[in-house]
């Protein structure tokens, strides 16, 4: 299993009550999952988890082998661009950078990404924009690319290198119809191209053909008084 969470509780410091409460929850390698649930119930929340974004003080957050949840700070950091792609809602790209060079940026940080490249960074990063029909802004600065396009930019960030997780919260918000297809037959292509386990949360119901897996957050998060 690529991902394994087992009593895993999180309460925000100035909540009354957790808001995550999983019993367990497992993740195969090389399985797309799809999550949805209702805003305010714990589904960020959890990709902040399982990323080791926030500590975890109660429970085994297990990805790849490795109890995120126990590692210190620094360490955690070092494992996350090592063996975790990550497409945040808020994209963090880099605006000064060009696509391309937001793109190779884990690669930078990890000799294990950098080892599982097809080509080379530059290479593997232009072939990503170029499936995700952007080969044309490569050089342009990430500040200048419009939402749709950063949110592009970053998923190529997430999956450069073939990490063992890519998590990806609601990455298709900014897309138009033709553009999502495009990106979820490339987010899929490359898990399974790389074995990589892929965990999506969306509220988007015609995204649920690119996934093995479709369930609700509170199908696993049983947090007393919350909204799932």
């Amino acid at each position: 299993m690529t991902l394994i969470l087992r009593d895993l509780r999180y309460q925000w410091p100035d909540a009354a009550e957790p808001v995550l409460n999983i019993p367990e929850f497992t993740l195969a390698a090389g399985e797309r999952l799809l999550l949805r649930g209702p805003s305010g119930c714990g589904k960020s929340t959890l990709l902040a988890a399982l990323s080791g974004v926030i500590d975890v003080a109660t429970g085994a957050v297990d990805v790849a082998g490795t109890d995120v949840g126990a590692l210190p700070p620094s360490r955690r950091d070092a494992f996350r661009v090592d063996h975790i792609g990550i497409v945040f809602q808020a994209f963090n790209l880099i605006p000064w950078l060009s696509a391309r060079d937001n793109i190779t940026l884990p690669c930078t940080f990890s000799a294990r990404r950098r080892g599982q490249l097809v080509m080379s960074p530059k290479e593997d990063a232009d072939a990503l924009l170029a499936a995700l029909n952007l080969a044309s802004l490569a050089d342009t600065v990430a500040g200048a690319l419009s939402h749709g396009q950063q949110q592009r930019v970053a998923a190529a960030r997430a999956l450069i290198g073939g990490p063992d997780l890519i998590v990806a919260d609601e990455p298709t918000s900014a897309l138009d119809p033709d553009a999502k297809e495009n990106f979820m037959h490339l987010l899929s292509g490359e898990a399974a191209r790389t074995g990589a386990a892929l965990l999506v949360v969306s509220h988007d119901p015609g995204l649920e053909s690119h996934f093995d897996r479709v369930i609700n957050m509170s199908d696993i998060n049983f947090p007393k008084g919350a909204p799932c």
